[in-house]
């Protein structure tokens, strides 16, 4: 590797492509590498970032045969006030979707269950 090359940040390079191509919102699923990226577009280049949240059950068992969207358990994107993030939060670690139970939250259009 060159010396330049160990320089050089890959979110970087991926950041100013975007930026050159005219990007000014993005969408960024959390908890993996996307908040690195997501934080050099919103501090560096004042991109306006989106969060969306997925959970998927804790068993992958039949996963595999349902549609991509009926994977999850629940959605969220956008920002969400604290109270009904904590009970999204609260309904996937109590694994209220295995008994049949439906995520009741403000009617905001930011939720969605399959």
């Amino acid at each position: 590797m060159n010396e330049r090359a160990s320089e050089v940040n890959g979110y970087e390079v991926l950041s100013q492509a975007f930026v050159a191509e005219g990007v000014d919102t993005m969408f960024a699923l959390l908890g993996d590498a996307n908040m690195y990226w997501g934080a050099i577009m919103a501090q560096k280049y004042g991109v306006r970032g989106v969060p969306v949240f997925q959970f998927f059950p804790e068993s992958v068992a039949g996963l595999a045969q349902k549609a991509p969207r009926e994977r999850e358990v629940v959605r969220g994107q956008g920002y969400i006030e604290p109270q009904p993030f904590l009970d999204m939060f609260r309904f996937v670690a109590e694994r209220a979707y295995e008994k049949g139970e439906v995520l009741r939250l403000p009617q905001s259009g930011k939720f969605s269950q399959p």
